[in-house]
């Protein structure tokens, strides 16, 4: 049996690192997922580099919050 192959988008990454995020709970469970090798998670390089630039940047994350 395969596994199923899961592309992560950057936004999933950060709702999966923000609690405060209206998908925190679904993002943060599908990445335990890729991690406990339940599924086959995949990140492209853009991804993050996107991630570690919305993290370090408090503008980009008051931004992506308002959304």
């Amino acid at each position: 049996m395969s596994q199923s192959k899961i592309f992560f988008d950057t936004n999933v990454l950060v709702y999966a690192h923000d609690r405060s995020a209206t998908y925190h709970i679904d993002s943060a469970e599908l990445l335990k997922m890729a991690v406990d090798n339940k599924i086959q998670g995949v990140l492209a390089e853009q991804n993050i580099i996107e991630l570690y630039r919305i993290l370090t940047n408090p503008t980009a994350m008051k931004r992506l919050n308002s959304r």
